[in-house]
């Protein structure tokens, strides 16, 4: 084989190797994404809003007549958006490296909400979807992915 063979054996593996982490580090991120909007709609959004002293006063009031109540307007204490779960997004780096982010103002406040030190929150509301990815994304699973796409990148390129 000659020098030139070669090199275009390496060139070829390198591009494989590009590709092939490519993807790898893409599926990486479409699952935590996935995990920490999941998150955020089992741990803040299905839990139903605050009321306003007025709900509060209505519902009582609806309650004790033996009616179903159901919160309208300025019951709640504040309106749900969504905007929170939208604005998580991912970033893929470079090839090997990935960072789940939200772009809401109120992101980083809102997941530190209920933590010692800061702000204290309705206990049903705590929710630290970041913190919870980072276990469950460890070192071990993401090295495991990576391995195992090396595996394949010499498997493919040998």
């Amino acid at each position: 084989m000659t020098a030139e063979q070669i090199a275009r054996k390496m060139k070829k593996r390198e591009e494989l190797a590009r590709k092939e982490f490519q993807a790898t580090t893409r599926g990486v991120a479409v699952s935590a994404l996935s995990f920490t909007k999941k998150k955020m709609s089992e741990e803040i959004y299905a839990i139903p809003e605050d009321l306003s002293a007025s709900g509060r006063k209505r519902k009582a009031s609806v309650e004790a007549r033996g009616k179903k109540f159901t919160a309208v307007g300025k019951d709640k204490a504040w309106r749900r958006t969504g905007h929170l779960r939208r604005s998580e997004k991912f970033e893929i780096r470079d090839p090997y490296t990935v960072a789940i982010v939200n772009t809401a103002d109120y992101a980083v406040p809102r997941h530190d909400a209920g933590k010692p030190g800061h702000r204290r929150i309705n206990p049903a509301r705590i929710s630290h979807w970041h913190d919870d990815l980072r276990v469950a994304f460890s070192e071990g699973l993401l090295q495991d992915l990576y391995h195992s796409t090396v595996e394949a990148i010499l498997k493919a390129g040998g």
